[in-house]
C-alpha cells in the first residue's frame, strides 16, 4: 500500500528470537517496510518470508550502537520503533503518519496503548497510560514542550516520528551512554526540541506486561541518578541535551541545564508519586477489605476463600474497573467492533510459544 511507502517499522531485539518470530508472524500480511536490528549472540535462524523486511545482525553490540547502525539502513523519512514484545497496529501507524504529514510542526505522534498479560490460564487486556488521553504538547517553545512532556510522564520513543531526529539522538548517545533509560530519554528530548507531540484518539498498540519486559528489568531512573558510578554518564547526558537545546532556542547555557535537570527531577517525582498511589490503592482499608477480613476469620474455609478471591476474582475485578474507565473515550478498543476483533487477533499471536 502507498500509505506505507514513507515509513519503516524498526524492531530492535536481543536474545528473544521467539518474540521476534511471533511479531513477524503478526506483520506477515502487511505491506510495510521492516528493519530488524538483532544484537543476539546467534543469528536468527528462521526463514523471513516478508519481502520488504531487512535483517541486520550485530552480535553482542550495545543497545545504542545497535539502534544507530540499524537506523542508518532506514531509507524512509518516517520511522516507528516497535519493541519485540509489543504489537503496533498498522491502522494506528497510518493514522499517525497522516497526521504528521498534515501537521509539519509536530515531530512525533502516537495513540492509545493496551496492556496484555497472562494470568493463570487466561490472557487479559487492560488500558495503559490513561493519563495520556487528550495529551497535546503543542507549545511553540522547545523548553516549554520539554517541561510539559516530562510532567506528564509520556514517551515519544515508540511513536511515529522523523527518522533523522532519532538517528541524531543516537549519534550523540551511542558511545557515551550505556543505560537504556538515558538513551531513550535523549531521543525524547531531541524529538521535543524539534517539534510538538500529540496522542491521537486511536487504538495504537498492545504492550506485554511481564517480568521480561525492558521496563521491568532495567534499573529505575531514580536509582540510576542516585548511583555515584553513573554520575559522569548522567552529567554527559544533561550537558549534551542542554547544548542541543541551545541550538534551537535563545537560552543561556546554565538555564538550559536547569531545564533538563528540572525535567528529569519532575519525571522521577511523578513516578514515585504514582508508585505510592498504586500501593495505597491496594493497601488502604475499604469496605471490601473489611468484609474480606471477616471472611478470613471463618473457621477452616476462611483463608481458602480469600486466597481464591485474591488469585482470581480480585484480579479480574481490577481489570474490569480499568476497562470501564475507557467507556465513551474514542480510540480504545474494548467497546468498538473493529477494536475487539484486533484484540482477538493479537491474542492469538501473544499465545504463541515464547520459550
Amino acid at each position: 500500500m502507498d500509505v506505507f511507502n514513507d515509513i519503516t517499522l524498526f524492531i530492535p531485539t536481543h536474545n528473544r528470537h521467539s518474540y521476534l518470530k511471533r511479531l513477524l508472524e503478526y506483520y506477515k500480511d502487511t505491506p510495510i517496510n521492516i528493519v530488524i536490528g538483532d544484537s543476539s549472540e546467534t543469528k536468527y535462524s528462521e526463514q523471513i518470508n516478508l519481502s520488504q523486511t531487512r535483517y541486520f545482525h550485530f552480535p553482542n553490540t550495545s543497545f545504542g550502537e545497535k539502534i544507530y547502525q540499524s537506523i542508518l539502513n532506514v531509507k524512509t523519512k518516517y520511522i516507528v520503533i516497535c519493541a519485540d514484545d509489543d504489537f503496533i497496529l498498522t491502522s494506528g501507524i497510518s493514522t499517525c503518519l497522516k497526521f504528521l504529514k498534515e501537521n509539519p510542526d509536530y515531530s512525533s505522534v502516537n495513540g492509545y496503548y493496551i496492556g496484555i498479560q497472562k494470568h493463570q490460564t487466561r490472557v487479559l487486556f487492560s488500558p495503559k497510560y490513561l493519563h495520556s488521553v487528550g495529551l497535546d504538547i503543542n507549545q511553540e517553545i522547545p523548553s516549554m514542550r520539554i517541561k510539559t512532556m516530562f510532567s506528564n510522564q509520556m514517551t515519544t520513543f515508540y511513536s511515529v516520528q522523523f527518522t533523522e531526529n532519532i538517528l541524531k539522538s543516537f549519534e550523540y548517545s551511542r558511545f557515551h551512554i550505556t543505560n537504556y533509560y538515558f538513551q531513550e530519554f535523549m531521543a525524547i528530548f531531541f524529538s521535543l526540541i524539534h517539534g510538538k507531540y500529540k496522542v491521537l484518539p486511536v487504538f495504537y498498540g498492545v504492550r506485554e506486561i511481564s517480568a521480561q519486559s525492558s521496563g521491568a528489568i532495567t534499573v529505575s531512573v531514580s536509582d540510576i541518578i542516585s548511583l555515584e558510578s553513573n554520575s559522569e554518564e548522567y552529567r554527559y547526558f544533561i550537558n549534551c541535551i542542554a547544548d542541543y537545546l541551545q541550538r534551537y532556542e535563545l537560552i543561556l547555557s546554565g538555564e538550559s541545564q536547569k531545564i533538563i535537570e528540572g525535567a528529569m527531577t519532575s519525571y522521577v517525582e511523578i513516578w514515585e508519586k504514582r508508585c505510592a498511589l498504586e500501593k495505597n490503592t491496594f493497601d488502604n482499608p475499604s469496605r471490601l477489605s473489611v468484609f474480606k477480613e471477616k471472611i478470613r476469620m471463618l473457621p477452616c474455609i476462611g483463608k481458602l476463600i480469600i486466597n481464591a478471591y485474591n488469585k482470581h476474582i480480585g484480579f479480574f475485578r481490577f481489570q474490569h474497573i480499568l476497562i470501564n474507565q475507557t467507556k465513551g473515550i474514542d480510540g480504545f478498543p474494548f467497546f468498538e467492533k473493529e477494536g475487539k476483533k484486533e484484540l482477538v487477533r493479537i491474542k492469538k499471536y501473544f499465545k504463541m510459544n515464547k520459550t
